[in-house]
């Protein structure tokens, strides 16, 4: 990532009507580019920091609270060192460090859980990484028979989608079970659910629950006809398998 002086640093954007920040969260916080994941609130994910800039980004992270904000490159091409504010994306995730692990080649391995989703301001002046100021991002709830179906819908059809798929583990179904809300439903289904990295910022960009579950269904019922079609297809070739040794022996 590379740091734009300050006469170029962006005007500030006025968070977002919804845009709050708690109190344990600090206005600015360390900047991690992702070239290759969108976090998710309550997302567990492990990383590897192999350069310079995000290695210091990561020792202040674990002398501070803990605390930094993930967000997807809009090209991924760019390595880390050359990032600057300009070449993220608009929203990502505050996230916690939960563990650190440093190894002899230099690389840094961390665990980190997304929080809340959240809206980039304006960078932060900062020589050795990113920093930038934001608003934290409150899930906005129609409380209404709509959104009660869409996420109904949206459970059986990804227990549906579990069963079918030969990554995804049976637990996720008491996962789903036990998640608390429609909100947090859609970003437990996201963290799992197989996508393009722009189908995954647009949901991460979607604060609005009503229109995460809409975006959802239309990407669970593709992802379950192509497993249901992928399903179909070996019973046909092992059939054929099945009947060509039968007529061999015969």
């Amino acid at each position: 990532m590379s740091d734009a002086p300050e006469s170029a640093l962006s005007p500030a954007v006025p968070p977002p009507p919804n845009g709050e920040r708690p109190g344990a969260i600090p206005p600015v916080l360390p900047v991690l580019p992702m070239s290759d994941l969108v976090l998710f609130p309550s997302m567990v994910a492990p990383l590897v920091v192999n350069t310079p800039k995000s290695a210091r980004l990561i020792d202040a992270v674990t002398s501070g609270p803990r605390l930094l904000i993930t967000v997807l490159q809009k090209s991924r091409a760019a390595s880390d060192d050359a990032v600057g504010f300009e070449d993220l994306h608009e929203f990502g995730c505050v996230a916690r460090l939960i563990k650190m692990l440093k190894f002899p080649d230099e690389t840094v391995r961390i665990l980190v859980q997304g929080i809340s989703r959240c809206r980039l301001a304006r960078p932060h002046g900062n020589a050795s990484f990113l920093e930038a100021y934001h608003a934290v991002l409150k899930d906005e709830v129609e409380d209404s028979v709509e959104t009660m179906a869409l996420a109904r819908n949206a459970s059986q059809k990804f227990q549906e989608i579990i069963t079918l798929s030969p990554t995804l583990p049976e637990e996720l179904k008491i996962a789903v079970f036990n998640v608390d809300g429609p909100g947090a439903l859609t970003d437990l289904i996201a963290s799992h659910l197989n996508m393009s990295l722009e189908d995954r910022q647009a949901l991460l960009e979607e604060y609005r629950v009503k229109g995460r579950l809409n975006r959802l269904t239309t990407l669970l019922n593709r992802e379950f006809e192509v497993l249901r079609m992928g399903t179909e297809i070996q019973h046909k070739v092992s059939e054929n398998f099945a009947k060509t040794q039968r007529e061999f022996f015969l």
